[in-house]
């Protein structure tokens, strides 16, 4: 991360589109598209106004207003601050006392002169007083005699001092003529705690064993030419480049092969700015791999599709003030590897459509899955309450999957289909209530593992995956099609038991408006000895339903007789020479998926034969 940004820096900073970036002052609003305005305070000679003036945000300005971000505790060089809105009025008061304080301590640490205490504490009555939009987006500054700080070579000097805008990165660690860690060049200084590089050494966490933070440099030693080019590179890329990943945030980034000119690197870079990451096929793929969104059409596709002269990484990261925490960093995709990825999420979805829609026979065109992190997550996250608030917890591994996908790494297959579970048996164990999310759950992580079975990311299967065909809703299609999901005699027995079941607990709804065969279930959670047990009671329960009278409910009709005879030839040897070979997990999804597909089964049924009706006509 710290190379490619440095590199983007160095390539950028010399384009005249970007060289705002690589100032010490920033633009306050850079992707606002709504309305912003600057609050300004006028002292003249030495007086402050009666009023404060209010006017729209000139974005060609930023040198005048000369705003610069202060992280954490740090001051603000000049008093040109963020006043955000709250939602109440005791918050907003709260967030004007925040910039005040900041106003001090600017003034304080930095000696000015223009501006006495009791003035500070008049701007804060008169802020106090105006009204706020929350729709519109505030920047307050000071004027003085007329002119902004921007326009006072005493003001600007501040921030064109090399030295004087990154204060807190040199102050306490700095040391002469040493080799800067990001350009491997000698330099006549280097300084030490540079937290855009994404970690401070002003922890304690990161001087134990006696380490002296004096010398932090020592850690990584970073010039002050190389920590510019950092800073302003961050910025550019993060605002242009980011895109929020459920509570996180992820960017794709462009590295050079070392024979890319830099005249044809800085082209790129710029067009893959310019178009938001999407400049190539490869890249404007992926992001909608990555989060769902379908991005810009095929005019942002550039001539580099054909010839990238790239391979790529991706950042999964939070920021926390100043910090920037890395999450997951997938380096050195090549542009195939993209294409891969995408051309087996198309095949397989293309497959698959007619299983991942909702099972509803009201909705003949269901929307289909889209194969995708973003439904990934969805067995490997869990929302939490933090302070009230909804948060996505991602667990450790989600962060292997997308490894194992873009590095082409095998996959643990229990692992998997455990973290499948956990998402299907809470649903299950909702009842009625989730009686369409356990379904639901259930045929899209079957689909999810023929992604990655046909991605090869299974080391125990030596057959190299054939690409799939539109998935079959006969039973006997469908069990060809998938001959690993019945390769394995418990694995099997286990399905066609889930079948079975199925086809009761559907006779019992029809009945009793509820299924109390499920209690015997155990949750989804099972092993070889409940299967048998499971498998008894069925039969049993089956027999008592076959006694009753042609017009009861709960009476199987000819064709449903002969399909659990059918399943029942599967069963019963199978279990009754079953060993221990197979985990709970194992045994479980497998049972869990034939439910699910019997149901797909039954109503792909249902509406053959609505079609056949249709086709014939009504009998004479």
């Amino acid at each position: 991360m710290i190379k490619s940004l440095y590199i983007a820096g160095k390539l950028l900073a010399q384009l005249d589109d970007y060289k705002d970036y690589f100032r010490p002052w920033a633009n306050p609003f850079p992707t606002w598209q709504g309305v912003a305005q600057v609050i300004v305070a006028d002292i003249h000679d030495g007086q402050l106004l009666p009023e404060l003036s209010v006017e729209a945000f000139n974005p060609d300005w930023v040198d005048r207003y000369l705003f610069r971000e202060a992280k954490a505790n740090a001051t603000n060089l000049v008093p040109t601050l963020y006043l955000h809105t709250q939602p109440t009025t005791e918050k907003q008061l709260e967030s004007i006392r925040t910039m005040v304080k900041k106003i001090r301590q600017s003034v304080k640490n930095y000696q000015h002169d223009f501006i006495r205490e009791s003035q500070i504490d008049d701007i804060e009555q008169r802020l106090r007083l105006l009204p706020f939009d929350d729709t519109v987006k505030y920047l307050f500054t000071i004027r003085l005699n007329g002119r902004y700080f921007g326009d006072d070579e005493k003001y600007r000097a501040l921030f064109l001092n090399d030295r004087m805008p990154y204060a807190t990165y040199w102050r306490k660690s700095r040391a002469n003529n040493k080799v800067c860690a990001v350009s491997y060049e000698p330099v006549s200084e280097v300084w030490g705690r540079v937290n855009t590089l994404g970690f401070t050494v002003e922890k304690p966490a990161f001087s134990r064993n006696g380490f002296d933070g004096e010398y932090s440099y020592k850690m990584f030693p970073v010039s002050p030419d190389a920590v510019k080019r950092l800073e302003g590179a961050k910025r550019l890329i993060l605002e242009r480049l980011a895109r929020p990943f459920f509570g996180m945030k992820y960017l794709i980034m462009p590295r050079f092969f070392d024979s890319v000119p830099d005249e044809q690197a800085s082209q790129f870079l710029a067009s893959f700015l310019r178009s938001s990451g999407t400049v190539t096929a490869s890249v404007q793929s992926m992001y909608a791999f990555i989060d769902q969104v379908e991005l810009a059409d095929t005019h942002t596709v550039t001539r580099f599709v054909d010839n990238e002269p790239v391979y790529y990484d991706i950042f999964f990261y939070e920021e926390k003030q100043a910090q920037f925490a890395i999450k997951l960093q997938v380096a050195n995709i090549l542009p195939a590897r993209f294409r891969q990825i995408i051309a087996v999420k198309n095949s397989v979805e293309l497959s698959y459509q007619g299983l991942t829609g909702p099972v509803s026979l009201m909705q003949a065109n269901p929307e289909p899955l889209r194969i995708s992190l973003a439904s990934i997550k969805d067995y490997f996250a869990e929302q939490v309450k933090v302070k009230g608030k909804d948060k996505w917890l991602f667990h450790s591994g989600f962060f292997h999957v997308v490894d194992a996908i873009f590095y082409n790494q095998p996959l643990n297959r229990e692992q998997l289909l455990r973290a499948f579970m956990t998402p299907i048996r809470a649903a299950f164990k909702g009842n009625d209530a989730s009686a369409y999310l356990v379904n639901r759950q259930i045929r899209h992580s079957f689909v999810l593992l023929q992604f990655f079975y046909q991605l090869n990311l299974f080391s125990f299967s030596n057959m190299k995956p054939a690409m799939p065909q539109s998935v079959g809703l006969i039973p006997e299609t469908f069990e060809r099609q998938h001959p690993d999901l019945l390769a394995h005699p418990l694995r099997r027995a286990a399905f066609y038991l889930g079948c079975e079941v199925e086809l009761l607990l559907a006779k019992q709804k029809s009945f009793y408006r509820n299924q109390p065969f499920r209690q015997y279930l155990n949750g989804l959670n099972l092993d070889v000895d409940q299967l048998r047990k499971i498998h008894l009671k069925l039969t049993a329960k089956i027999g008592e339903y076959m006694n009753t009278g042609i017009n009861d409910k709960r009476h199987f009709y000819p064709a449903e007789l002969a399909r659990l005879a059918e399943l029942d030839t599967h069963i019963g040897p199978a279990l009754l020479l079953a060993d221990n070979s197979l985990s709970k997990t194992e045994i479980s999804y497998s049972f869990a998926v034939g439910m699910a597909m019997q149901k797909a089964f039954t109503i792909e049924q249902i509406r053959s034969n609505r079609l056949k009706k249709t086709v014939s006509g009504p009998t004479a």
